[in-house]
């Protein structure tokens, strides 16, 4: 039968190979199998038997493999000193940036990125909105790092304990096992989790997260299933929170086909998006003023950018947030150029068929429940802001207002929920968020964090690139010689090319790439000629 290249994977010591971590076992003839004899035999022998081990459900379960990995590789080891092995969990931005500085800035060290999905690089394929392929274009420094012969992948591997990933079809290490097999391991797995509103109604149908919505428009495996509402005259939609991530989905929302049709959107969340009625109305709503959002100029701009759709804001409720410590806190460049926008936009007098309505002061109270127990309404309570500059907070005034809508979308942020180093179950950490408590990168000796799971949700994708520089210096400061390689089964960098290729090959004209949804699609292309 046929074997999918690059997923039988042998500690790169069994060979005369200078690359790092995870990978490929060649093919052999049936004269070369029935020649091997000896010493060779005994240890390919053992090899195998891990492999079993870690790919069996007993294993993820009650036999951890460690003991005999370490053994199983150790005997595997040359003589010479071998260089220090650094595995990096996770292959966003921080992942990639940190591989980056730890091969630019040491001849010898060996850097293997492991990460749950077959294809790379996290949040910027997974996050980043599929009409900002400018933010997406990183994957080109990306690729240059995965030229270096110093560096290798391991996709499809999960991370953490087996009860973290009971549908996970690849291999399953705990992180503490992982650490006996390197050098050295940082952990860049961001923040997966979306913070919840612990309101009345919060679980009615219609309620989603923006994490959830995010996945799915972007491919994301977990969140291929998604539904949108059956409505037949018009979508109405409330979007909680005013951060970037709101304005991409009200953006996602309101946007024409035209807008989608040459990116690598989800198929499915394309047609999903083409079939709601053309008329819409979006309420993104905030619980601070406009001084306080957290939205970029940039965003906002975009949503006055869409055919046949129109941003309304309302100037009186603009103006309800212009306390004397919002005044002085807007007198920075950046804010002041973002309220110079804002009020442009108020003083037009401009409607269309979509419509998206910016509103400040209102913090939500409850989900109410409509036709056929699904959602029907947001209740807001409406507020007014109090204390210093830069420290305000919104009060609630007692005045409610309910905002009917068939969708409602929290995007309230994100926490942190990352492998526990003692190879225990997942949980938010003691660090900000739900990150790793960590000082200079260092959580424990030999496992080092970068990115999101260290200095939480904050910034745009260059903001890892100082984060990861810390954590890289960090690793070879500490590092020590020696280390073995792990065992398992994943896909490899000539995997994902394959991956790549067939997502290229599928696209509709115009757009770059037509992304797998789920990871069978995946490991089938991944074996492709």
């Amino acid at each position: 039968g046929t074997q999918r290249r690059g997923l039988l994977l042998e500690p790169c010591s069994t060979r005369k190979c200078n690359s790092p971590g995870l990978h490929p076992r060649p093919r052999e003839s049936a004269a070369a199998a029935a020649n091997r004899h000896g010493t060779r035999a005994a240890h390919q022998h053992q090899a195998a038997s891990t492999t079993a081990e870690l790919s069996s459900s007993a294993a993820r379960t009650t036999h951890r493999p460690r003991t005999m990995l370490r053994h199983a590789a150790r005997r595997a080891l040359s003589s010479a000193k071998p260089a220090p092995r650094v595995a990096i969990v996770g292959s966003g931005p921080g992942g990639f940036y940190t591989a980056k500085y730890l091969l630019r800035d040491s001849n010898d060290v060996q850097v293997t990125i492991l990460d749950r999905w077959p294809t790379p690089f996290g949040l910027v394929r997974y996050g980043v909105a599929p009409d900002h392929p400018e933010v997406k274009s990183v994957q080109d420094d990306f690729e240059d790092v995965a030229t270096d012969p110093r560096f290798s992948y391991a996709g499809h591997v999960f991370v953490g304990h087996p009860a973290d990933a009971p549908e996970h079809t690849g291999p399953v290490i705990p992180l503490d096992d992982l650490m006996n097999l390197y050098d050295a391991v940082v952990v860049a797995t961001g923040c997966d989790l979306a913070r919840e509103l612990d309101l009345p109604g919060a679980k009615l149908d219609g309620v989603i997260n923006a994490r959830d919505f995010v996945g799915w428009y972007n491919a994301e495996p977990t969140f291929s299933h998604l539904q949108l509402p059956d409505v037949s005259d018009q979508l109405r939609s409330v979007i909680i929170g005013h951060g970037n991530v709101a304005l991409d989905c009200a953006r996602l929302l309101a946007a024409p086909s035209s807008h989608l049709d040459a990116t690598d959107i989800h198929s499915k969340a394309f047609e999903a998006l083409q079939g709601l009625p053309s008329k819409r109305s979006i309420h993104v709503v905030g619980r601070r003023g406009a001084t306080q959002a957290a939205f970029t100029t940039k965003e906002v701009r975009e949503l006055t950018e869409l055919d046949n759709a129109a941003l309304v804001i309302d100037d009186d409720e603009l103006r309800e947030g212009d306390t004397e410590a919002s005044l002085k806190e807007g007198k920075a460049r950046p804010l002041a150029r973002k309220r110079k926008f804002l009020d442009q936009v108020a003083a037009s007098d401009v409607t269309a068929e979509r419509e998206v309505h910016l509103r400040f002061l209102r913090r939500p109270v409850a989900f109410e429940e409509g036709a056929k127990g699904r959602l029907g309404a947001v209740v807001f309570e409406k507020c007014v802001l109090e204390g210093d500059v830069n420290a305000q907070r919104a009060v609630g005034t007692g005045e409610l207002e309910s905002i009917e809508c068939d969708l409602a979308v929290c995007a309230v942020g994100y926490t942190a929920s990352p492998p526990c180093p003692d190879g225990g179950r997942a949980t938010p950490q003691h660090g900000p968020a739900g990150t790793y408590a960590q000082v200079g990168s260092r959580v424990a000796p030999g496992l080092y964090c970068s990115g999101w799971v260290k200095r939480g949700p904050t910034g745009i994708v260059g903001s890892n690139v100082a984060d990861a520089r810390e954590t890289a210096a960090a690793v070879l400061e500490d590092l020590a010689a020696g280390g073995v390689a792990g065992y398992g089964e994943g896909t490899s960098w000539a995997d994902w090319r394959r991956i790549d290729g067939v997502e290229k090959a599928n696209a509709k004209t115009g757009a770059p790439r037509a992304k797998f949804a789920d990871v069978k699609a995946m490991l089938d292309a991944a074996s492709s000629a």
